[in-house]
C-alpha cells in the first residue's frame, strides 16, 4: 500500500471570465488493484498568484536596469558587457574566437505554476546599432521530468533571422514540452543567440504555458519529415510541392517547392460551423530557403484569418532575396470578439520571377480568447 499526496495549482488568465473549472485525475492502477481518493479541496483565490496563464520565469530579463554585474554573470556565459547608452540597458554580446558574437543564457529549475506546463517561449528583443544588416541564430531548449519515464529534452531552433540596420527584433521561439499532461518538473532551460555582426539583448522574456489554461493551442507543427505537412496548391500546374532529403533545412527532409510567378501554396486549418472558437493571438513558425531565385525576388509568407460570417485579418511578411533564407516567429493580434472560421498560412513567388527552395520548421497555433458576455 502506498499514499500519494499531490498539491496542483494553475494560473487563470487575468480580466476573463471563468466558464468552469474541471479537475481530473489519471489512475496507473494494475488489474484488481484499488485507488482511493479523499481529502480534495478546490480553493480559487483572486490575485493572490500570477497575473497571467503564461507564468513569467525570468522577470530580471523585462528591464535589464535592474540587472547587477553579478546576475549577468549567474545568467548569461561568453562575458557580455553590461551597458547604458541613451536611457537604455543592454547587454553587449562579446565576439567569439569564431568571429561570431554570442552569448548563453542558462536558468536552473524555474518555478512554474502550471501544474503540467506544454512548452516554454523565449522572447529576445536585439538590436543592430551598425549600418550593415545581421543575421542572428537562436537555440532555445529545456530539460524536464515525465511522470512515470525518464528525462526528456527538447529543443527549438531559429536558423537564421535577420535584422535590418539600425533596427530592433523581437525574436520568440517556442520549446515544446509536449501535450501530454504528464511534465513534473523543469530541470534547467537554455536559450543560445549567435550573430554575425556586433549586436545588443534589449531584453528576454521566458514563459511557461500550458493550453489547459490560456497557452498556445497548437493547430499544425510538422518539419516535413514524412509529407507535405497539410501545405498544397490551387496551381498544381504551376506549383510543385515535393519532400526532399537534399538541401535540407534541418531533420532528414524539407518541403521542396517550385513556384512560378505570384503562385502560392498554403495550409488550411477549419474550425468549422458547429464548434465555436476565439482567439486574441495566433502564432506562425515557418523557415524558408531558395535555391534557385533572382537577385532581389520578393518572397511571401502570409497568415490570414477568417471569422464566422465574413470578414478577416491578414498579416503578411515579405523577404527580397536571391538565394537565401530566413526564418519567421511571428504572433499577430486577432478580434477576440469574433469567431474563428479558418486560419490560412502560404507561402508566395511574389513578383515575375519563379523560385525554388524549401521550407521546414512549421507551426501554427492559436491563444484561446472567451468573448466579453
Amino acid at each position: 500500500m502506498s499514499i500519494y499526496s499531490h498539491n496542483c495549482q494553475v494560473t487563470l488568465p487575468a480580466g476573463k471570465a471563468i466558464h468552469k473549472v474541471t479537475w481530473f485525475l489519471d489512475s496507473y492502477a494494475l488489474p484488481n488493484e484499488t485507488v482511493y481518493l479523499d481529502n480534495l479541496e478546490i480553493t480559487l483565490n483572486e490575485g493572490s498568484h500570477q497575473r497571467n496563464a503564461q507564468v513569467d520565469l525570468f522577470w530580471q530579463g523585462r528591464d535589464f536596469s535592474e540587472l547587477s554585474e553579478a546576475q549577468v554573470d549567474t545568467f548569461f556565459s561568453d562575458t557580455p558587457t553590461l551597458t547604458h547608452d541613451n536611457g537604455t540597458t543592454s547587454l553587449r554580446l562579446s565576439q567569439a574566437s569564431s568571429g561570431r558574437y554570442t552569448t548563453r543564457f542558462h536558468l536552473e529549475a524555474p518555478e512554474f505554476s502550471h501544474t503540467y506546463p506544454e512548452y516554454l517561449m523565449y522572447q529576445a528583443s536585439i538590436t543592430n546599432p551598425s549600418s550593415q544588416p545581421v543575421s542572428a541564430q537562436l537555440y532555445g531548449s529545456a530539460s524536464y521530468q515525465k511522470q512515470f519515464r525518464d528525462a526528456d529534452h527538447s529543443a527549438a531552433f531559429a536558423p537564421s533571422y535577420y535584422i535590418a540596420p539600425n533596427s530592433t527584433a523581437v525574436v520568440p521561439i517556442i520549446v515544446d514540452l509536449g501535450q501530454d499532461g504528464l511534465t513534473t518538473d523543469i530541470a534547467s532551460t537554455e536559450l543560445r543567440i549567435e550573430a554575425d555582426g556586433a549586436v545588443l539583448l534589449n531584453g528576454l522574456t521566458l514563459h511557461s504555458g500550458t493550453s489547459l489554461s490560456d497557452g498556445l493551442v497548437t493547430i499544425a507543427t510538422s518539419g516535413f519529415e514524412t509529407d507535405s505537412g497539410g501545405f498544397t496548391t490551387s496551381s498544381p500546374q504551376d506549383v510543385t510541392l515535393i519532400s526532399q532529403a537534399q538541401q535540407v533545412i534541418s531533420g532528414e527532409q524539407s518541403l521542396g517547392f517550385d513556384m512560378a510567378p505570384w503562385r502560392q501554396a498554403g495550409f488550411t486549418h477549419y474550425f468549422g460551423w458547429a464548434n465555436q472558437y476565439y482567439a486574441d493571438k495566433v502564432y506562425t513558425q515557418l523557415a524558408v530557403q531558395l535555391q534557385d531565385a533572382q537577385k532581389d525576388t520578393p518572397v511571401r509568407v502570409c497568415t490570414d484569418v477568417y471569422y464566422m460570417g465574413g470578414g478577416k485579418d491578414s498579416y503578411c511578411k515579405e523577404r527580397v532575396l536571391g538565394v537565401g533564407s530566413f526564418a519567421m516567429y511571428d504572433v499577430y493580434p486577432v478580434d477576440s470578439e469574433r469567431r474563428l472560421y479558418r486560419i490560412l498560412v502560404r507561402v508566395r513567388a511574389y513578383g515575375n520571377a519563379s523560385i525554388k527552395g524549401e521550407m521546414d520548421n512549421f507551426v501554427l497555433g492559436y491563444w484561446p480568447a472567451i468573448p466579453a458576455q
